[in-house]
């Protein structure tokens, strides 16, 4: 695809170069609407091409050994420093700081120095008290000298970017030095990405790929960076990605994130998926809760597993149809409850009680701290009384959860996961009816204006308005919460709400135009983690 440009690029001026000379009718003498510039621009010919085509080549090789090695460094890592705990971490960062300022200082002093360009004007060697700058002179006997290697190691890499790609110092730096601090840069950004230090990857990349590119200038005799020099640039960076993708080596992101055990998936799916249901995928029986659920067995279930999230089931009659799904409650939440133990309660009932004491916890109560590694069952302590009793999850359960059908193609449920960036999802067997459809334009903010400027709350499956008498515009002049159609629940992720009796299924983020809202019970569930 980044190839496809260039190609179609100097085919058609081949094509024209051809024919300007026989004549092929209109073809590159009107026929072809070609936007360019003339004037102070380079041609160049076929040949010149193959130094563009070896550029893009050796590079994409280079970008795809950095990330094998490095691949290769982090399990190692993982699987020896790691296990030494921390102090075996901060020891290897230091190894590798000591390893990085003796390169940056050996290899300058073993290099001579240059003697700096003739035109006036130019600042050679760089005064002692500044930081940045051109024509570093390090270990210099002479006065008018400088060493082009501590050049590119002693100054910042803003600058050191800044100067490999100025046309003004198209005689700084010899081929020795570049190819000494390409292969040096090269060796210390692998051992450097990966160590328990912030360290940056961006930035290096670009200074190192400055440098070759810069050997690449020098190699074929244009010491002047132009237009011809730009133009060859770029097909050599999208000839580089066709050469790393073709080398089969996964992105440097993704290859970290795999070493680290995220569950990350690829922008597509595989095509066996297509062949899979939901229903054949998900694990079964599910884990779920009881609305009023003992707290011996959430303990008890949360210490057995490490599901993130749990339907709530509540049991209004005998058999499968007196079931309905009131939501999901997350794992962080329900340790919550239990550190907190405000919830408990002796009846085995709903109770008016337990949604006073819900609505005692605030959305700070279940957020997690960013340096914190957050609650787990070994962090419980509950005495015999405590474990005795019960819990009503109701309050808690979050109604807008995700579902899909057991007979919904794998495939799309791997879309969904990867679209809207979902955890898990309920299966839940073929619905029996359908309740009503959304199409896009239902969505539409002058539709919602329409349909509900008058009252907003918690509406039943009928469209009426549970609760009347606390009515309030959707949309004023004055400030006001943002306006909610559905309570009941601490998280608010998702499209599809729980109605009662029943869930809804909310199949978004596939690009399809209508949602069909169905209700229907649990079969499973399918959860987004590595296997």
């Amino acid at each position: 695809m980044l190839c496809s440009p260039a190609v179609v690029s100097v085919t058609v001026r081949a094509l024209m170069k051809t024919c300007s000379a026989d004549g092929c009718g209109v073809f590159g003498s009107g026929g072809l609407i070609i936007y360019e510039i003339s004037e102070g621009q380079d041609n160049y010919e076929i040949y010149e091409l193959i130094p563009v085509l070896l550029l893009g080549v050796i590079g994409g090789l280079l970008g795809s050994s950095f990330i094998a090695i490095n691949a290769k460094l982090t399990v190692w890592r993982k699987e020896n420093v790691s296990k030494l705990g921390a102090r075996a971490k901060i020891a290897e960062a230091l190894l590798v700081s000591i390893l990085t300022s003796a390169v940056s200082f050996l290899l300058p002093l073993i290099f001579s120095c240059q003697q700096c360009p003739t035109p006036e004007g130019v600042d050679c060697p760089r005064q002692q008290h500044l930081h940045s700058g051109n024509f570093v002179a390090f270990n210099c006997e002479g006065s008018n000298q400088y060493s082009d290697l501590a050049t590119l190691f002693f100054n910042t890499q803003d600058d050191a970017i800044r100067n490999l790609f100025s046309s003004k110092t198209k005689r700084e730096y010899t081929v020795s030095s570049l190819v000494v601090f390409v292969s040096a840069f090269y060796f210390l950004a692998i051992i450097t990405y990966g160590i328990s230090c912030p360290t940056g990857l961006f930035v290096p990349s670009i200074l190192c790929g400055a440098a070759y590119g810069r050997l690449w200038v020098i190699w074929n005799g244009d010491l002047v960076v132009t237009t011809k020099v730009h133009a060859a640039a770029d097909e050599a960076c999208a000839l580089q990605l066709s050469v790393g993708d073709g080398t089969g080596v996964k992105p440097i992101y993704e290859v970290q994130m795999q070493n680290k055990g995220l569950p990350f998936l690829a922008p597509s799916a595989d095509t066996l998926l297509q062949h899979i249901t939901a229903k054949e995928c998900c694990g079964r029986p599910p884990v779920t809760f009881q609305r009023v659920e003992k707290v011996q067995r959430v303990l008890e279930v949360l210490s057995s597993c490490s599901h993130n999230g749990f339907p709530v089931i509540n049991q209004t009659g005998e058999g499968r149809s007196g079931r309905s799904i009131m939501g999901m409650v997350l794992r962080q939440h329900l340790l919550k409850l239990l550190s907190t133990k405000r919830c408990f309660q002796a009846s085995p009932f709903v109770t008016e009680v337990s949604s006073k004491v819900a609505a005692s916890y605030t959305t700070a109560d279940f957020c997690k701290p960013i340096s914190a590694s957050g609650l787990s069952p070994a962090d419980i302590q509950l005495d015999e009384d405590q474990l005795g009793m019960y819990m009503d999850l109701g309050p808690y359960a979050n109604p807008s959860y995700y579902v899909v059908q057991e007979d919904m193609s794998l495939s799309k449920v791997y879309t969904l996961f990867r679209t809207l960036a979902l955890r898990h999802v309920c299966v839940i067997p073929r619905a029996h009816d359908v309740v009503g459809i959304i199409s896009r334009k239902d969505l539409l903010p002058e539709t919602i204006d329409a349909q509900f400027s008058q009252n907003r709350g918690q509406y039943t499956p009928d469209g009426t308005l549970s609760t009347p008498e606390d009515a309030l515009p959707l949309r004023s002049t004055v400030a006001s919460p943002a306006p909610v159609l559905r309570t009941g629940g601490l998280g608010t992720s998702g499209i599809g709400a729980a109605m009662s009796g029943g869930a809804e299924v909310a199949q978004a983020g596939t690009g399809d135009r209508e949602v069909a809202l169905t209700v229907e019970g649990v079969v499973g569930r399918r959860t987004h983690r590595q296997p």
